[in-house]
């Protein structure tokens, strides 16, 4: 709990400066990846990296104690996807787990808890491009889950090696690769296992 505190505090102080992931790892000189894991909950954040990045942000250390804000509940929604533009960012490790822009309401059966748990979150379609399968504003609830498990016609979230990342239907899939077809505009997409690097399932459409 006081990691995701921790990461919550730095990402939103970061966020206020208007400062990239980068430009914030070169001022504290250390790696994007471990701004990136701080801001995850993976890396320790004890009580001298507070007084650095306190330091740096020209904040008080008390800053990264503050609540989140509302403890908010529902679903955090962390990306806009268009099947022309793809997925922005695509990753739930691009927030805290259980944060993000906004929150939309919990699947039936799900508490907060259970939502933390599975690393469940949500991305919202702008725009047109999917109709009329997927209508601008709606939610999809995309939860993490074993890539064996996928199957034909399922719709999911990937990103692959180049850092691209797409709401597609599995067109086909096989053990060495998986054939994507697009939803609305867009290109079909073949992609070997080994070249994807995130894949989740969509498993519920909130219009």
């Amino acid at each position: 709990m006081e990691n995701k505190l921790f990461a919550y505090n730095f990402r939103r102080l970061r966020k206020e400066k208007g400062w990239s992931t980068q430009y914030t790892a070169d001022l504290g000189e250390v790696s994007k990846s471990y701004i990136d894991g701080v801001e995850t909950g993976h890396k320790p954040f004890g009580k001298r990296a507070q007084a650095k990045w306190a330091l740096i942000f020209g904040e008080d250390y008390r800053e990264f104690h503050k609540p989140i804000e509302g403890e908010q509940t529902g679903v955090a929604v962390i990306a806009y996807v268009s099947a022309g533009g793809g997925v922005i960012p695509m990753s739930a490790d691009q927030y805290p787990v259980g944060n993000g822009f906004e929150y939309i309401e919990s699947p039936p059966g799900y508490s907060k808890e259970r939502i933390d748990q599975e690393g469940i979150y949500a991305v919202k379609v702008q725009g047109d491009s999917m109709y009329p399968a997927l209508k601008n504003g709606w939610c999809l609830y995309i939860r993490p889950e074993p890539a064996k498990i996928l199957k034909t016609d399922d719709l999911v979230i990937f990103k692959d090696d180049h850092e691209t990342a797409w709401v597609k239907e599995i067109e086909s899939i096989t053990d060495s690769e998986i054939v994507f077809r697009s939803i609305g505009k867009g290109p079909t997409i073949i992609k070997k296992r080994y070249e994807i690097k995130v894949i989740e399932r969509v498993f519920l459409i909130k219009p």
